[in-house]
C-alpha cells in the first residue's frame, strides 16, 4: 500500500501532459489493438488512449481518455474489456491484470447503459425518480384521448439545427451551412422534425415546445387587446385581427402588443402592451379573438396570457375552425408571457379563439383565481426581426425576407418574448442562434420541478433534443452514420438543477442512438454506421437544465447518406426511432410501462352496401387492416378513430369507433351517405401509447340524378421518395429534371436544383461548396407532394359524368372490390419503382405489380372498362427512373399486360417540356368536340405535385387510337383501346394534375362516353 500511495502521489504532482504522454506512448499498441476489437464487438470506431496508470501489486488501475466513454457500454462488456485489455498489456506488465478503469474521473461501470427493449417494460435505471404525471398537465385538448402508456403529461423541448441568420461580417442574411444536394441543413432537418417527429410525439400525448417557428404557413393574423402598428400592410405582412370582451375584465399588467412593423436590437413585443384579467366565476365573462383569413389553409394557433399568483390552473379556450370547434384547458399558472401553441387547424374565411372565465366542468379552481387574456396568433408568417450594420439607422435594417419557419431560433425567441438574459445581445447572431437555445429551455422551465430555483415560466420540461445532420464526408462515399452527444459536466457540476445526475443524459442519448441505428439496420441498410456516444461540451447539450441530447443523424454533406436522407420514408423511420427512444427513456426514468403508437392501417377500402340510390341515404362499409410492426410488438391497435370530410370542407375532429366488426384480419365499420355530396374518410389506429398517422384518404359520392352506373377509383399513388439520382466514380447527385421525388404531404426542405455533380470539386466556401452544390432560389417555398388524398378529383369528374363512385387503396384492390362497377379508374400519379437509399436496396412503388395486373386482367375479361393515368405507366415497365435491376420475367409479363390488356406501348418518358396536350379524333369518336387544348402542371406550383417527364404512349395494335398529343412534340399522350368485351383509356400524365377541375371533368366524361359506345 505504501508503494502504491507513493506512486499515486508522484503521478499527481507531475504535469498532466507529461503523465498522459508517458502513459500514452507506453500503451499505444495496446489501445490500437483494443480499438480494433471494440470495433468488431460494438460497431463503433473510437480512438482512445491511456492518460495515467497506477500499479497496485500486480494490478494496473488505469485512467483512460474521454473517448473510451464513447462506446455504448453494456453490462457484460466492462469485465470483458478489463480481461481482454489485460492480455495485451505492454511487455513490462506481463503477468499484471487490469483493476479499476476510470473515464473523466468516473468508474467505467457508471457508463453502462441497459439496451432498450421492446416488450413495454421500463428498462432498469439508476436514475429513476417518482413519476410526476399527477402534478397536472399543462395543455389538455378536451375530448382527446389520454395515453397512459405514452407521453401524456410529458413536455419535450425540441429544435432542428440552424436557420437563416444575419451575418454581420458580410452584412447579409445567409444560411448557416452550405447548400448541398438540393437542401441545406438549416432547412433539411425541418423535413424530419415538422412533418414526422413532432406529430409522433404529440400523437403519444406529449406537449412539444420549439424555439424555432413550427408553422410553415406564410400568412399570419394577430388579434390583441392593444392596437397594432399603423400604416399600409404590404403583401406578406401579418394581418390585424379583432379583440372583444364581455363581462368583468380589468388590467393585468404588461403584455404583448404588435407595436412595430419590424423589431430590432432587444425590442420585446411582450413588453410593449397590456394584458387583461377576469375573475373565475359562474359569471359569463369571456374574451374573443376573431380573424379573417386571407387564404384557405392550415394555421397554427398560438395564445398568450399573463401568469399571476392567482392565475387559474384550468382556463378554458375554444377554437372555432373550418372543421368545427375544439376546446382546450390551459394551466395559466405557467407559461405566461410567450406564445403557447394550441394546435394547427384548417381555416377558411373566418375563425376565432374564445377564452371563458368560468372553470370547465370537472375541474377544481380556487375561489380567488382569475384568467388572463393577451394576444392570439394564427399562422407562422414571414420574418419580422430586422438586422443591419451598426452604423446604419434602424429604418434601413432589413428582415430575412423568408417565412419565419426558415429562420434561426434567435429571431423566434425574440418574437416570443425572450429578454436579454436569454438573447445574450453581446454575441453575434450566428453564435447566439445555437448557443442560446439552452438558455431558452432554462427560461421555459424556470420555477418548475425540473428547474426549481431559477426564474422562468414554470413549464416542467422533461428533456430536450437538438436535431442536426452535420457529420462530415467520407472519402470513399460510405455511410457516415449517426452520432449522439451529451454533456456530463456543466459549470463543474454533474448535477442537473433539480439535483438529478447529468449522467442519465448518457442513457437518454444511448436509447435514442441505439433505436435509430437498429431500426435503420433492420429495415433498409444493415451496414448503417454507428458513431460514438460522445460526452462533449456542446452548448445545446450542456446548458439546457434538463437531460439533453444533440443527435447528428447523418451527414448532409455526404452523397451516400443523402440517398437515404432525401427519402421521406427514411425520415419517417428515423423520426419514429427517435420518438421511441424518447418514450423508452422516459419509461425508464419514471419507471412506467409503455406502448408504442401503432403504424398507419393498410388495405383501406370503401364499398357500397347496396346499389346506390338517388333518393335517401345509402350505406357504405369502410374496411381496413392493422399494420403489424415487426420491430415493436407493443404497437398493436386497441381501437380506431374515423375522420370525415364532406365536399371541399375540412376534416372533423374525429370520433372513436365504438362498434367495429372483424372478419379475420379485416376491421370494418358502416356509415351512410346522401346524394349530391362527396364524403372523404381517414382511419387512425390507437392504443394506450398513442395514435398512428392517418391512413390515406378515400372517398365516395353519389350524384344527384344518379343514373345507375358505378365506378371504382383505385388510389395507386402511394409513392414518397427521394429525387432520381446518378452515381458514378466521376459524377453523382440528384437529377430533378428527370424526377424531383415525391414529398410526404408537402416539400419544405427543397432550396434549388443541384448544379455541381463532379465528385472532385472541393468545398471552398458556403458560396462555393463544391460537389453537391445547389441553387437556393427555391428556398422557403412550400410545394405539394403526395398528400395521400388522390381520389376526390377523379370522383368529382365521375360524378359529373353521372357515375356514383367508391374507392380503394391499391393494396386492397381485388376483383371483389370492383364486382358491381362498370368502370375502374386507376390513379397512378407519379408512381414508379423506387429504391430506398442505395442500389440493391428495397424496391417499392411499382405501378403495376403482379396483383394489380391480375386484378385488372380479370376485371377486363369480365367486361369491365378501365381508365389508367399516370406519369410513368410505360416507363416503369419498359425502363426505369432509378438505377435498379429488374427481373426479366417480371418485365416480360408487364409488357405483355400493357400491350394486350391495356392496349398501349411505351414511346418515351421525355414526351413534353411544355405540359400541354390537344385532342385527336378517330373514326367513330369525335374527341375534338368533347375537349379542347389543356395544360397540366409540369413545373413546381402551389396547387398539386408536378410532372417533370410525362410518358409518351401509343396504341399497341389496330384496335387502339391516339386521342391526345403533346403540343410541343406531337408525341401521343393518351390512347383509347377496344379489347374483347371491354375498353380501356390510358394517359401518360396524371389527370389530376390538369390545371382545372373542369378539364379533368371533360376528359373523364369523354372516356365515359367512349366506354358507352358500341
Amino acid at each position: 500500500m505504501k508503494c502504491f500511495f507513493g506512486a499515486s502521489l508522484l503521478a499527481l504532482t507531475l504535469p498532466l501532459s507529461l503523465c498522459a504522454q508517458n502513459s500514452g506512448k507506453l500503451f499505444t499498441e495496446s489501445c490500437d489493438s483494443m480499438s480494433v476489437l471494440m470495433k468488431e464487438r460494438s460497431g463503433v470506431t473510437c480512438g482512445f488512449k491511456v492518460l495515467r496508470h497506477f500499479e497496485s501489486g500486480k494490478k494496473l488501475n488505469i485512467r483512460f481518455s474521454t473517448e473510451l466513454g464513447d462506446y455504448p457500454w453494456r453490462k457484460d462488456e466492462v469485465e470483458w474489456f478489463r480481461k481482454t485489455f489485460g492480455t495485451i498489456l505492454p511487455a513490462k506488465y506481463t503477468g499484471y491484470s487490469v483493476g479499476n478503469i476510470t473515464v473523466n474521473g468516473n468508474p467505467l461501470e457508471d457508463y453502462i447503459v441497459t439496451v432498450p427493449g421492446n416488450d413495454g417494460s421500463p428498462a432498469p435505471a439508476a436514475f429513476r425518480r417518482k413519476d410526476p404525471k399527477d402534478d397536472g398537465i399543462f395543455i389538455r385538448r378536451v375530448g382527446e384521448q389520454e395515453y397512459a402508456m405514452g407521453l401524456t403529461g410529458r413536455t419535450v423541448a425540441l429544435w432542428q439545427s440552424h436557420g437563416r441568420y444575419y451575418d454581420e461580417s458580410q452584412d447579409r442574411w445567409d444560411w448557416q451551412r452550405a447548400p448541398l444536394f438540393q437542401t441545406v441543413e438549416d432547412m433539411y432537418t425541418q423535413t424530419y422534425v415538422l412533418p414526422f417527429l413532432i406529430p409522433m410525439l404529440e400523437n403519444a400525448g406529449a406537449y412539444v415546445m420549439t424555439p424555432r417557428e413550427r408553422d410553415i404557413q406564410t400568412r399570419e393574423v394577430i388579434a390583441d387587446n392593444d392596437p397594432a402598428f399603423t400604416g399600409i400592410r404590404a403583401e406578406g405582412v401579418r394581418v390585424e385581427g379583432r379583440y372583444s370582451e364581455k363581462g368583468s375584465w380589468s388590467e393585468a399588467g404588461t403584455g404583448f402588443a404588435d407595436a412595430s412593423l419590424t423589431y430590432s436590437g432587444i425590442d420585446n413585443p411582450f413588453a410593449m402592451g397590456t394584458a387583461r384579467q377576469a375573475p373565475c366565476s359562474s359569471e359569463s365573462s369571456h374574451a374573443v379573438w376573431d380573424a379573417d383569413f386571407p387564404e384557405k389553409g392550415e394555421y397554427a394557433v398560438y395564445i398568450s396570457y399573463k401568469t399571476l399568483p392567482q392565475s387559474s390552473p384550468c382556463a378554458r379556450y375554444s377554437v372555432r375552425h373550418a372543421g368545427g370547434t375544439t376546446d382546450f384547458v390551459v394551466n395559466q399558472k405557467m407559461g405566461g408571457g410567450t406564445w403557447i401553441y394550441l394546435g394547427t387547424f384548417e381555416f377558411e374565411g373566418t375563425g376565432s379563439v374564445t377564452l371563458y372565465s368560468e372553470p370547465p366542468k370537472g375541474y377544481d379552481c380556487p375561489e380567488d383565481a382569475c384568467v388572463t387574456a393577451d394576444a392570439v396568433r394564427f399562422g407562422g408568417g414571414m420574418g419580422k426581426i430586422a438586422r443591419g450594420r451598426a452604423d446604419l439607422p434602424v429604418s434601413e435594417y432589413s428582415t430575412s425576407g423568408m417565412p419565419s419557419f426558415c429562420e434561426g431560433a434567435i429571431y423566434w425567441m425574440q418574437w416570443a418574448g425572450a429578454d436579454t438574459s436569454v438573447l445574450a445581445v453581446e454575441e453575434g447572431d450566428y453564435l447566439r442562434d445555437y448557443s442560446r437555445r439552452g438558455a431558452w429551455v432554462g427560461w421555459m422551465s424556470g420555477g418548475s420541478r425540473t428547474n426549481p430555483d431559477a426564474e422562468g415560466l414554470g413549464i416542467p420540461v422533461d428533456l430536450s433534443l437538438a436535431f442536426h445532420t452535420d457529420a462530415g464526408v467520407s472519402p470513399d462515399d460510405s455511410i457516415i452514420g449517426t452520432l449522439a452527444i451529451y454533456t456530463l459536466k456543466c459549470e463543474d457540476s454533474e448535477l442537473l438543477p433539480n439535483g438529478e445526475s447529468r449522467l442519465q443524459a448518457r442513457s437518454y442519448a444511448d436509447f435514442v442512438q441505439t433505436q435509430i441505428v437498429e431500426d435503420i439496420r433492420s429495415t433498409c441498410n444493415p451496414k448503417w454506421s454507428r458513431r460514438g456516444l460522445w460526452d462533449r461540451s456542446y452548448s445545446e447539450s450542456r446548458t439546457t437544465t434538463v437531460p439533453a441530447l444533440l443527435v447528428e443523424l447523418l451527414s448532409h454533406q455526404n452523397f451516400a447518406d443523402m440517398k437515404f436522407g432525401l427519402d421521406p420514408s427514411f425520415r419517417f423511420l428515423v423520426s419514429r426511432a427517435i420518438y421511441k427512444g424518447v418514450l423508452k427513456y422516459l419509461s425508464a426514468r419514471y419507471g412506467c410501462p409503455y406502448e408504442v403508437q401503432p403504424l398507419p392501417v393498410n388495405s383501406f377500402r370503401t364499398m357500397f352496401d347496396t346499389k346506390p340510390s338517388e333518393k335517401g341515404k345509402t350505406g357504405v362499409t369502410l374496411s381496413w387492416k392493422a399494420t403489424v410492426d415487426s420491430l415493436e410488438p407493443t404497437a398493436r391497435p386497441d381501437g380506431y378513430i374515423l375522420y370525415t370530410r364532406i365536399d371541399d370542407g375540412a376534416f372533423d375532429s374525429g370520433r372513436v369507433l365504438k362498434r367495429t366488426t372483424g372478419n379475420g384480419e379485416t376491421v370494418s365499420t358502416h356509415v351512410t351517405v346522401t346524394p349530391g355530396h362527396i364524403y372523404s374518410y381517414r382511419i387512425v389506429a390507437f392504443n394506450k401509447g398513442g395514435k398512428s398517422f392517418p391512413s390515406q384518404t378515400l372517398s365516395v359520392g353519389i350524384p344527384e340524378g344518379y343514373g345507375g352506373s358505378t365506378a371504382l377509383v383505385v388510389d395507386n399513388f402511394t409513392r414518397v421518395s427521394a429525387p432520381a439520382w446518378m452515381d458514378s466514380p466521376q459524377i453523382a447527385g440528384f437529377d430533378s429534371d428527370l424526377d424531383a421525388g415525391v414529398a410526404y404531404g408537402k416539400e419544405i426542405g427543397f432550396i434549388g436544383e443541384q448544379y455541381q455533380f463532379k465528385r472532385e470539386m472541393p468545398w471552398l466556401s458556403n458560396d462555393n461548396p463544391g460537389f453537391g452544390g445547389s441553387y437556393t432560389d427555391k428556398a422557403g417555398m412550400v410545394y405539394p407532394g403526395n398528400n395521400l388524398d388522390n381520389t376526390v378529383a377523379h370522383g368529382k369528374a365521375l360524378m359529373s359524368a353521372g357515375y356514383a363512385y367508391h374507392s380503394v387503396s391499391a393494396d386492397s384492390f381485388d376483383i371483389s372490390s370492383a364486382r358491381n362497377d362498370s368502370m375502374v379508374d386507376i390513379v397512378c400519379g407519379k408512381q414508379v419503382s423506387t429504391l430506398l437509399g442505395t442500389v440493391g436496396g428495397r424496391v417499392a412503388h411499382s405501378v403495376f405489380p403482379a396483383h394489380i395486373r391480375q386484378t385488372i386482367s380479370e376485371y377486363a375479361a369480365a367486361g369491365g372498362n378501365v381508365l389508367v393515368s399516370g406519369a410513368y405507366i410505360g416507363t416503369d415497365i419498359w425502363s426505369s427512373i432509378y438505377p435498379l435491376t429488374k427481373d426479366e420475367k417480371e418485365t416480360e409479363e408487364a409488357i405483355k399486360f400493357a400491350q394486350e390488356v391495356l392496349g398501349f406501348r411505351w414511346m418515351t418518358n421525355y414526351a413534353s417540356r411544355k405540359g400541354e396536350v390537344w385532342p385527336m379524333s378517330f373514326k367513330g369518336f369525335d374527341m375534338t368536340s368533347r375537349i379542347g387544348k389543356m395544360r397540366f402542371h409540369q413545373e413546381k406550383n402551389c396547387s398539386i405535385y408536378n410532372v417533370e417527364t410525362p410518358d409518351g404512349i401509343a396504341p399497341a395494335g389496330e384496335k387502339g387510337h391516339s386521342v391526345l398529343r403533346y403540343t410541343d412534340t406531337n408525341i401521343s399522350a393518351g390512347i383509347f383501346h377496344k379489347g374483347n368485351k371491354y375498353k380501356t383509356a390510358c394517359f401518360g400524365f396524371p389527370l389530376e394534375t390538369l390545371t382545372t377541375q373542369e378539364e379533368i371533368d371533360s376528359v373523364v366524361r369523354a372516356v365515359a362516353e367512349y366506354f358507352g359506345t358500341e
